[in-house]
Order: C-alpha cells, then structure tokens, then sequence
C-alpha cells in the first residue's frame, strides 16, 4: 500500500520530502483521504488551454493579428498561440481556439500566472471584446478565467491580466 501511495504521489508531481510526510498505513477516516486527495489534486499539472471571444460593439479586422500569452508564477510561457484568425464580427461568438502547450506548469502556478491579449493592426483597428479561457488539468479538473469590456487598439495594443484576481 505505502509503495502505491509513493508511486502516485510521484506521478502528481509531490516531492519525495512531501509523499512520505503522507500517511503509511491505510486510513478509514474520511480527513486523512481528503488530505490525500488534496494534495494529489493541487499539484496537477495543464495539459491544454483554449479560449473564445464575444465581440461586442466593434470588430476585429481580418488582418489585425493577435497574440494570445499564458504565463504562470514564475514568469514560464505555459501556452500561447497566434494568428491573423479571420474577421470577428459585431455581437458574435469566435473560438474556441487551443492554445500551443510550452509547459506542463501546476495548477498552483497558472492560477498565480497571467493571460496576456495583444493586437497588431494593419492599419486603424478598434476590437472590443470580451474572453473566457478554460484550462484542462491531469486530472480532468477545468479551471476558467474570463473578462468582459476589453478594447483593444493601435494606440492600446496589449494588456495582461491576472489568471485569479
């Protein structure tokens, strides 16, 4: 039993110092599985991230490029993606749209990290829009970030928000 208790703890990424601080013997008391569970839990690590967009009252034009950034605690690109898309138009929805994976950062990192949104324009381009990411982790739990009322320009071109604030 304690060999199959290091083992997955392991495999979650919780170091040695903290497996075997882990109870040795089998536990009927449901705090002692909780405990378990929770550590097991929070160490999970994002396996992939994709975002949608509403546009409200002003499009993103087909040729302004846009650069999608997640970045976690520690500074680390943990996905991104970007791309011309194509034009979003007034009051509709765009996406989802996966993000590359840079890094299988923990739970714990991204939701200290940020989301960072930036348009390059050809020219004169006003996008306002709202987002929502959804981030899946290893073991099937989804955490959402979203915000609403972003406008985005060629004067105002990037701007970087707190994943949990």
């Amino acid at each position: 039993m304690r060999l199959i208790q290091l083992v997955c703890a392991a495999l979650s990424g919780l170091s040695l110092t903290s497996a075997l601080a882990l109870p040795s013997e089998p536990s009927n008391t449901t705090t002692d599985l909780i405990s378990t569970k929770h550590l097991l839990r929070r160490d999970a690590f994002l396996t992939s991230a994709s975002i949608t967009f509403h546009t409200n009252d002003e499009d993103k034009d087909g040729n302004s490029h846009l650069t999608i950034t997640v970045k976690d605690s520690t500074k680390s690109i943990s996905a991104a993606l970007d791309s011309d898309f194509a034009r979003f138009g007034d009051n509709n929805d765009d996406g989802p749209f996966d993000l590359e994976m840079f890094n299988p950062s923990s739970r714990a990192d991204v939701r200290a990290g940020t989301v960072t949104l930036r348009l390059d324009p050809h020219g004169q381009d006003t996008w306002r829009f709202n987002w929502q990411m959804t981030f899946v982790f290893s073991d099937g739990t989804k955490m959402r970030a979203q915000l609403s009322g972003v406008e985005l320009t060629q004067d105002k071109r990037e701007k970087t928000w707190n994943v949990v604030g």
